[in-house]
């Protein structure tokens, strides 16, 4: 009861005066669990990419034309050492290396083949000037099978205790016979020309030698012999 009699006491003084008294503005319900967050504004959604343009081909260059190829080389990995890698060049001469027999490794006569061939080198230039020539080194003796393009120019060197002989060897181009022409020492060929290929030493009868150092200085009396043959088979 003592707690109503402030409110009495209130609304009789409220008649009296012709008051009202304003109502307790009620209590804001409280949050419930269950109370959703406010929605946010969804981001507006990206621009699509542009579609990207394919990128212009390249231009094509021209295509390149085709070089005639060089003529192919023999293949020499099959040739014996002693066959000449080069046929010379067609109107010029190939010389050889002079073919020993027998067969020697004896510096002296290796020393008498190698100018041997330079006397060669020098009378086959006098004889046929302007012509190209080219001499082979140790030990390519022989044009290969199908012969040279060249005229070949060689020598067969023969020695026996300490004397030797030579004889000069021309061929025309070609698997063509060749020419024996005795240049040092006494030497009478058996049968002249040779076919090609044909072994030298086999066609020729030796019936002096002279001393392997004084060789050399004995080529001059028949070196003449050795130009007309030249002069005959350069054209």
């Amino acid at each position: 009861m003592k707690t109503l009699w402030p409110l009495l006491a209130a609304l009789c003084l409220g008649a009296m005066c012709g008051c009202t008294v304003p109502k307790p503005a009620p209590d804001s319900p409280p949050p419930t669990s269950d109370a959703k967050p406010a929605p946010t504004a969804a981001a507006p959604a990206a621009a699509p990419a542009a579609a990207s343009k394919p990128a212009p081909a390249a231009a094509k260059e021209p295509a390149a034309e085709a070089k005639p190829k060089a003529p192919a080389q023999p293949d020499s990995s099959h040739m014996g050492p002693r066959i000449s890698r080069s046929v010379g060049e067609e109107g010029g001469v190939v010389v050889l290396w002079p073919r020993i027999i027998p067969s020697s490794k004896d510096p002296a006569i290796l020393e008498l083949a190698s100018a041997l061939q330079g006397r060669l080198s020098a009378t086959v230039r006098r004889t046929a000037p302007n012509k190209p020539v080219d001499v082979r080194p140790q030990p390519e003796r022989v044009c290969p099978k199908a012969g040279c393009k060249a005229l070949s120019a060689g020598v067969l060197l023969l020695h026996q205790q300490g004397g030797c002989a030579a004889v000069a060897l021309v061929g025309q181009p070609g698997a063509s016979d060749v020419q024996l022409i005795p240049w040092g020492g006494k030497v009478t060929p058996k049968k002249n020309p040779i076919p090609f290929r044909d072994y030298p030493e086999s066609n020729v009868t030796i019936s002096d030698f002279v001393p392997c150092d004084q060789l050399i200085d004995s080529l001059f009396g028949q070196e003449a012999a050795v130009e007309a043959a030249l002069r005959q088979t350069v054209k």
